[in-house]
């Protein structure tokens, strides 16, 4: 049973007290619930209350109503964190909201201007632009 003290050991020969622990976890019975179809008085209730009050229910959407122009197909699906200048994230801010766009369409536009002054080294661009010590 237990041994002094109080602290029972696992490898104790008397295993009655063990055989009641274990057929206390014996598997119960499962309970039917009752039918979705009936409803109970309390959303019975509720729902006299709404329509009282001119509640009107939510009309929801059926697949393949949605128009094209209500939700973006970009594409884009990888995040991109850098580390950058509080005052370039600004910037980044205000070009968006002035122009509409969503920042991956910022960096595409962006990109795309780069490379195209990038082909081009006798722009004007490059003249007032100093690249050393920037890593």
């Amino acid at each position: 049973m237990s041994k002094a003290g109080g602290i029972r050991s696992a490898f104790d020969d008397d295993d009655s007290e063990s055989e009641e622990l274990f057929a206390s976890f014996a598997p119960q019975p499962a309970t039917e619930r009752p039918p979705a179809d009936k409803k109970d008085k309390a959303e019975k209730a509720v729902e006299r209350v709404a329509e009282t009050s001119g509640f009107r229910k939510r009309a929801k959407i059926k697949k393949g109503t949605m128009r094209r122009s209500q939700f973006y197909q970009t594409g884009r699906n990888t995040q991109i964190a850098m580390k950058g200048r509080s005052e370039d994230k600004e910037r980044i801010a205000a070009l968006c909201n002035k122009h509409e766009w969503v920042q991956g369409q910022l960096l595409q536009y962006a990109l795309d201007a780069l490379e195209e002054k990038l082909d081009d080294p006798s722009s004007p661009f490059w003249s007032d632009r100093s690249f050393e010590g920037v890593d």
